[in-house]
């Protein structure tokens, strides 16, 4: 359980602060 829990935390986290670091790296939006 501890690493579909470490699995499920690494997607939300993707999924949060993916487009924030995109939007930084790149200057621009999805």
């Amino acid at each position: 359980m501890d690493i579909l829990d470490g699995i499920l935390v690494l997607i939300v986290v993707v999924c949060t602060a993916g487009p924030l670091i995109y939007r930084w790296w790149t200057g621009r939006d999805l």
